[in-house]
């Protein structure tokens, strides 16, 4: 089998975090160090407890944190002891194990193998495609990945494309371990070749001369089929998801609605798909003609 060496774009750490654990106030920036201090290192920025006011959240709920890289006094010390749930903040400490573990230069691959010849554009065999836990590998990436491959003479494969994610230990995990969601894009599991951060964006377009709801699958997968039972009824909006319901089945996926009022502009919502298997026909293969079929590489 032949490696070609194609892919290996510079998803890079960011070095110089500045670690700050406090609550993400809707939009409200901290101020400057100066009015930090001048509003006292034990209170909120007036801004601040207005915003908090205004969404009906308690100062006692609310911890925060706020000191310069390199200083060991805080700028801002609010309830900084009381023990919270990090919620997204947590992030920030994944990121600085990861750059301590692989540096600020890591950059993630992932590797395409021929197996076979390529003879007039064909390739006699299989494409494997490897992948080293990239976590942005999203269409963008893989147009140019099939750029690449284009560029050396690939137009039809003759065979499978294989979709090689066994550099993970592979571990039975619960998706919906957390809150019972399985198929929430929040709850995707971890995965060496993860496309599109292994979600499908489903896009809603109402037709009301046709009295129908469009549903649009992006990435638009070879093996999923939507079932679409969405109806119009005339109301108000309300929230965008509002009335929008979904089953997913061991086949297809069965979109359903309770009510879709006219008029509504198009809305969307992303799904995961848990089985690594539904994104195989979302890898490089809108530039080429596959004969054979996509399967993951046990």
């Amino acid at each position: 089998m032949r490696r070609v060496s194609l892919h290996r774009h510079g998803r890079e750490l960011i070095p110089g975090l500045v670690l700050v654990v406090s609550v993400v106030l809707f939009g409200t920036g901290w101020p400057s160090p100066a009015v930090c201090q001048t509003a006292g290192q034990s209170e909120l920025p007036a801004s601040v407890k207005k915003a908090l006011v205004r969404y009906k959240i308690p100062e006692t709920s609310v911890s925060a944190y706020v000191a310069q890289v390199g200083s060991t006094a805080p700028v801002l010390a609010v309830n900084a002891d009381i023990p919270r749930n990090p919620a997204s903040v947590i992030k920030l400490v994944t990121t600085y194990a990861a750059l301590e573990a692989l540096g600020p230069a890591y950059q993630w691959r992932t590797e395409a193998y021929l197996d076979g010849r390529i003879e007039g554009g064909k390739l006699n065999g299989d494409l494997l495609l490897k992948g080293y836990g990239d976590p942005y590998l999203v269409t963008e990436r893989l147009w140019l990945l099939e750029r690449e491959l284009r560029n050396h003479g690939l137009r039809v494969i003759d065979g499978d494309l294989v979709i090689d994610d066994t550099w993970f230990a592979r571990e039975e995990l619960d998706p919906g371990a957390f809150d019972g969601q399985p198929y929430r894009a929040y709850n995707v599991l971890p995965s060496a070749l993860l496309v599109n951060f292994q979600a499908i964006n489903f896009i809603f377009r109402p037709d009301p001369a046709r009295g129908r709801v469009e549903v649009l699958a992006d990435p638009a997968l070879g093996n999923l089929e939507i079932r679409n039972q969405m109806r119009l009824i005339r109301g108000s909006c309300g929230a965008s998801k509002s009335g929008i319901s979904m089953v997913v089945g061991n086949d297809p996926v069965h979109p359903r609605v309770t009510s879709f009022p006219v008029p509504w502009p198009a809305s969307a919502r992303s799904t995961s798909c848990c089985d690594p298997s539904w994104t195989g026909p979302a890898m490089p293969t809108a530039c080429f003609a596959v004969c054979g079929r996509s399967r993951a590489d046990d």
